[in-house]
């Protein structure tokens, strides 16, 4: 705790070290540190080593804006840009090729030890170029530190963090949040300083992130050497600022923790999005290896994630409670050894423990499938987006050493696939919580929200293939085993549900709605897959938004490089671009708790991804307020329904359907009654729900 360090006032270097009488000390008790200055190179790093291998192993997160020395033709290069966008592309341009340079300078225990941290995500870089009024450099030498009780430290003068800088006449002015009114002041003055520059809102500064090609760059020199901190030097813990004043976590999650090893050890977390599953899942974990230790035993741990980014937040989860993990993904080459050192460590009694993150696609490969069955001590199988592994090509993966198994999802039964949700039952057991959302929305986890169902009558054309579809579905589904859909079948559905995702009167009404709408940040448009007269339906709703309704608008697919969706992810938060339109890649796992509206165009009857998709926009988020979902039903022409008995029982039918989804939506929203009253006519009309 910073409250136990005894600090000076000031210091300058003619009197004593910074580092060790100042920088040093206050490290090892951070858990945040975030620092402005002009000059950095990583020699200050290898001169304050002990404190950085601490605040490392803390997980201590570090926000660092520094300047940069560009030769003039480059900054008129980036100056000279007409737009803020060309400006960002040129400084990309830029730092991209200096990477090399500015690395290759420095000594080689400096720069690993940086690439390290950025890689660990410990360190978190920005770049400054003054513009405007300022023709000079970014010349800051200040930060603030903070610990876990809150206590804040802050410090400026004219020391910059560079080796050589000890050799200087520099002076440091430290101020203490607790220590007075003025010290707490200044500590927020500085705070609030720093956070202005860092999301690029002093008018003076241009402020860039490296590029992912810059980062991988930089990365990459942590490759071939082995990390030159340890993360692991203490024993994993449950990190104290999520537990309350008696050493607890949210009840619900203690709960779950408690009633799985009630069960020894096996169970399914059902809890909604946003609701903590990840945080309880390292809890039951973290408490399983406090037991495990005290009996002087060892355990794997072996979490599985249907896709990276999914992987790359449990790996900084992970990390917060101590965890080092292997990331098992991005080629057998990047986690193979390294998978087969931990074990080997761990049998020869240097460890007692060790994590692997895999993807799926990494879970059911052979050499990975080859490790499992060669455990030999305790492995527990954690599996997030549990319902992906009743997949019939993943239940016969699972391993069936596992003494100890978590399934983590809202919602772990596979629609139309009893065989794969008896299987999930099966093998991690029955559920310990359920928690949904509206307990959620109830204890403030997710925030209120008011939905709008939006009525889409198809056209004469659509809702005659729609028939006819239906009805070549009802015929087989007469003579086939509902348990076991053909292909025939699953395709006769699937363009169904294109038919109704796609419809001409959804688009006609959002371009209505997003004329209207004048709150046009952080949106979700959800596209369906079809494709109609040889244009995407995604592509066609691109150009609605963007070219006909003038919004700040990107796609967001699968087609896109991993490199681009972050980027596009990092305009879209900071509300750069307005609105995003996917398909299904926002469906599961990416955290984005700024969105506050979605317009659903396309959403099968699966009530998995709805439920996912309502979650992606009930996150909570500071100054966020209400959320708004749009729904985009599709119905029958209301005014001239059933030209026979068949064709209004197929119709009635298709009503039905979508009116599950909005008795789940409307039921936990704000407006529910509102939503009653726009459905009676429906209701009416199709003499459905007055019986």
């Amino acid at each position: 705790m910073f409250k136990d360090l005894d600090l000076p006032l000031s210091i300058n270097t003619s009197s004593v070290d910074p580092n060790q009488i100042f920088f040093d000390p206050v490290l090892k008790a951070a858990i945040s540190y975030d620092v402005g200055v002009g000059y950095f190179t990583s020699g200050w790093i290898a001169d304050t080593a002990h404190g950085i291998s601490r605040f490392a192993q803390s997980r201590g997160k570090a926000r660092w804006i520094v300047g940069h020395e560009l030769q003039e033709r480059d900054l008129e290069c980036i100056l000279n840009s007409k737009t803020l966008a060309d400006k960002t592309f040129q400084a990309k341009r830029i730092f991209n090729e200096d990477v090399d340079e500015v690395f290759s300078a420095l000594k080689e225990d400096s720069r690993l030890v940086l690439a390290w941290l950025i890689r660990d995500g410990i360190v978190e870089l920005r770049i400054a170029v003054p513009t405007n009024k300022l023709t000079g450099i970014y010349h800051a030498k200040n930060g603030v530190f903070s610990d876990v009780a809150g206590n804040e430290i802050a410090f400026s003068g004219s020391y910059n963090l560079t080796a050589r800088a000890a050799s200087n006449w520099e002076t440091i002015d430290i101020y203490r949040s607790w220590s007075s009114e003025e010290g707490r002041a200044r500590c927020e003055d500085k705070k609030q300083e720093f956070e202005r520059i860092w999301r690029g809102r002093d008018p003076n500064l241009l402020i860039f992130e490296p590029s992912p090609k810059a980062l991988e760059k930089i990365t990459a020199y942590a490759v071939n050497g082995r990390r030159p901190y340890s993360l692991t030097a203490q024993r994993p813990s449950v990190p104290s600022v999520i537990q309350n004043e008696v050493g607890k976590i949210r009840g619900y999650q203690e709960e779950a923790i408690g009633n799985w090893f009630s069960q020894n050890g096996r169970g399914l977390f059902c809890m909604a999005t946003g609701a903590g599953k990840t945080i309880t899942a390292l809890t039951a974990t973290t408490r399983l290896l406090e037991y495990i230790s005290d009996k002087n035993s060892s355990i794997v741990i072996v979490i599985t994630v249907p896709y990276v980014h999914l992987g790359e937040q449990w790996v900084s989860e992970a990390g917060f409670f101590g965890y080092n993990t292997i990331k098992c993904y991005g080629g057998k080459k990047n986690w193979l050894s390294e998978l087969q050192s931990a074990y080997n460590q761990l049998l020869s009694g240097e460890s007692n423990h060790m994590m692997a993150i895999a993807v799926t696609n990494t879970f059911s490969d052979r050499e990975f499938q080859s490790f499992l069955k060669r455990v030999r001590t305790n492995l527990l199988l954690v599996s997030d987006e549990v319902h992906n592994m009743g997949a019939e090509n993943m239940v016969y993966r699972l391993p069936q050493n596992a003494q100890f198994r978590i399934g983590l999802s809202a919602t772990p039964i596979r629609h139309n696939d009893p065989f794969g949700t008896k299987a999930i039952f099966d093998y991690f057991g029955d559920p310990v919580v359920n928690f949904d959302i509206k307990d959620a929305i109830d204890a403030g986890f997710l925030c209120n929200y008011r939905y709008y169902p939006i009525i889409c009558e198809l056209d004469t054309d659509e809702l005659e293939e729609y028939v006819h579809l239906s009805k070549n579905i009802a015929r087989l589904m007469a003579i086939e085993d509902k348990n076991d859909y053909s292909k025939r079948l699953k395709l006769l559905l699937i363009r169904r549900a294109k038919l109704t995702g796609s419809s001409k009167d959804k688009k006609r009404k959002l371009k209505e709605l997003l004329r209207e709408n004048k709150d046009r940040k952080h949106t979700l448009i959800y596209s369906s897959d079809a494709i109609n007269a040889g244009e995407r339906d995604i592509d066609r709703i691109v150009e609605i938004a963007g070219r006909d309704c003038q919004w700040r608008v990107a796609k967001f697919t699968a087609e896109e490089s991993k490199e681009k969706r972050g980027e596009i992810l990092d305009d879209f938060k900071a509300a750069n671009i307005e609105a995003i339109v996917a398909i299904r890649c926002l469906d599961e796992g990416i955290d984005i708790p700024q969105t506050k509206t979605a317009y659903i165009l396309a959403s099968s009857t699966n009530p998995r991804q709805f439920i996912q998709r309502r979650g992606r926009v009930l996150r909570q988020h500071k100054g966020k307020g209400i959320a708004t979902i749009y729904d985009f039903i599709a119905v029958p022409p209301l005014q001239n329904l059933g030209e026979d008995h068949e064709t209004f029982k197929i119709e009635k039918r298709m009503v039905e359907r979508e009116l599950e989804r909005i008795n789940e939506f409307a039921e936990t929203s704000e407006n529910y009654s509102d939503t009653l009253l726009a459905l009676r006519e429906i209701r009416k009309k199709l003499k459905l729900l007055g019986n």
